[in-house]
């Protein structure tokens, strides 16, 4: 619908960062009122002019005067960090604000790159999505908690997020519910993901034989686990680390105490990676209870064979650090 909107512009911009605009230039500005004569329909202009997403609005005021607002439609900020009913930003030049109540918070924000909830989510984060207008995060940090998976969906609905870390926070699909979501439903979320961690708090299985073994995330650099329970799938875990050999996992069990039974599939699990895997790839960073000191010698060997295959003579010893 933009290509038809493009004649309205003499100097269009193919610039997509977040803009900045001169309030006090638009305010000075006589703004029109009824839509610009064209081929285009004029109840159409109008609809969109009232009814365009903030983001989609942006597009129309940089192609035509007529959807350009008096009043600032939107709030941009680089970060939002949540302290249960507090709240800080900084803005698009790096500035911190400071604590203020989260009620005083515009109700027209544009988050550019990072939202960090802290303590506790709240049970409902509707109040929290009606200060949102446009949200571009591209880094999300839940800390302890629970969070409904529409409340997920909504804050990764772009498929713009390249960090993704739970710490102490478990995704589920009803409130009061214990039945976490499962890990390839969350990951299907974030396709353009690069790092994501789940830490303190137990990660949610595999359940799809399906759905797992077709998830491909391209993008993904690298895998933090920290606990899982015995109803994790092993299987399809360790198929998914296959498929993504570029991908740096580290995976570190401590608290977890596992039984008999599933620490020997566990160590055939590992022991059967170990003897598939190529040098060229890093290998995978796993430590587990009761571990054997086998695995864990073979898994120090990989390692090291990676780093002086992927460096020239001398230079490994400075990746160690010598």
């Amino acid at each position: 619908m933009l290509k038809y909107l493009n004649c309205f512009s003499k100097n269009r911009s193919n610039n997509n960062s977040v803009p900045r605009l001169d309030q006090k230039k638009l305010r000075s500005t006589d703004f029109p009122i009824n839509p610009p004569k064209s081929d285009f329909p004029s109840d159409v202009l109008k609809w969109l002019k009232l009814n365009a997403s903030p983001r989609f609005l942006y597009k129309l005021m940089k192609v035509c005067k007529y959807f350009q607002q008096k009043e600032p439609f939107f709030f941009p900020i680089k970060s939002l960090c949540i302290y249960k009913n507090n709240a800080t930003y900084s803005l698009l030049n790096g500035t911190e604000s400071a604590v203020i109540p989260f009620k005083s918070l515009p109700s027209n924000l544009w988050i550019t790159k990072e939202l960090t909830f802290y303590f506790d989510l709240p049970k409902s984060l509707s109040d929290i999505f009606s200060k949102i207008s446009v949200s571009d995060v591209r880094e999300l940090w839940l800390k302890s908690g629970k969070i409904l998976f529409k409340d997920f969906k909504f804050l990764t609905d772009e498929g713009r997020i390249r960090l993704l870390k739970f710490n102490g926070t478990v995704v589920i699909f009803h409130q009061n519910d214990e039945i976490l979501v499962p890990l390839e439903t969350i990951l299907i979320c974030v396709p353009k993901i690069e790092h994501i961690v789940f830490a303190n708090n137990i990660v949610p299985s595999f359940h799809s034989n399906t759905s797992a073994k077709n998830l491909i995330l391209p993008k993904l650099k690298k895998f933090v686990l920290m606990e899982f329970n015995e109803n994790f799938n092993l299987e399809l875990f360790f198929d998914f680390i296959k498929k993504h050999k570029n991908t740096e996992f580290e995976v570190i069990i401590k608290k977890q105490e596992f039984s008999p039974e599933f620490t020997k599939q566990l160590q055939i699990q590992l022991d059967k990676l170990i003897k598939q895997w190529s040098p060229k790839y890093e290998p995978i960073s796993f430590t587990f209870p009761n571990q054997t000191a086998d695995s864990s010698v073979a898994l120090a060997k990989l390692y090291d064979q990676y780093v002086k295959r992927k460096f020239k003579p001398g230079e490994h010893l400075a990746y160690y650090g010598y």
